[in-house]
Order: structure tokens, then C-alpha cells, then sequence
């Protein structure tokens, strides 16, 4: 991750990107084998966002919304399941 942190649920998760379908599919790229893996799986680029904009695609996306690794080893967020997710931007001294 570049410049923050990203929270679930008050649990720091490790990624660099996201892909997204545009509804309620969030699928966390944490290495580059997991973009690789997305693209394979139909997305295009313009589906995968830079990880810092996932609270606010959180906030957008339908009532069927998860959250899961790329490679769906680990649900981060359950279908359907209440969560905080958010961003903190690194500290600048």
C-alpha cells in the first residue's frame, strides 16, 4: 500500500488495488499475480482501483455487497455483513 492504511472492521488489511463489478463484488488484489487473476477472470482495468478508494466504492455499492481476497483464499466481508471500511493516509511529519 502506498501512502496509508486500509481498515475492515478495524483490522489492517495488506492490499495495493481492488476489483470491482460496478455492484456489489469487491475483490482485493494484494500481489501482482492477484491482477493478473482478475483480468484473467473478465475484468479489464478500468475495473481495478487504486486500494485508498475502497471506502467510498464501500459506501456505493448494493445491499449484496462482500468483500473477498482475488484468489477467494479469504472473506474479509461476509455477503450482506455490516462493515467499516476505511482508508488512513499515512502521517506527514
Amino acid at each position: 500500500m502506498s501512502g496509508g492504511t486500509l481498515m475492515i472492521n478495524d483490522v489492517v488489511v495488506e492490499a495495493s488495488e481492488f476489483a470491482y463489478d460496478g455492484c456489489h463484488k469487491v475483490y482485493l488484489i494484494v500481489w501482482g499475480g492477484d491482477r493478473e487473476l482478475m483480468l484473467d477472470c473478465g475484468y479489464t482495468a478500468d475495473d481495478i482501483h487504486p486500494i485508498e478508494q475502497l471506502p467510498e466504492v464501500w459506501e456505493e455499492t448494493c445491499p449484496l455487497r462482500f468483500i473477498s481476497s482475488a484468489d477467494l483464499s479469504e472473506r474479509y466481508v461476509e455477503q450482506c455483513e455490516t462493515a467499516c471500511v476505511r482508508w488512513e493516509p499515512a502521517a506527514t511529519s
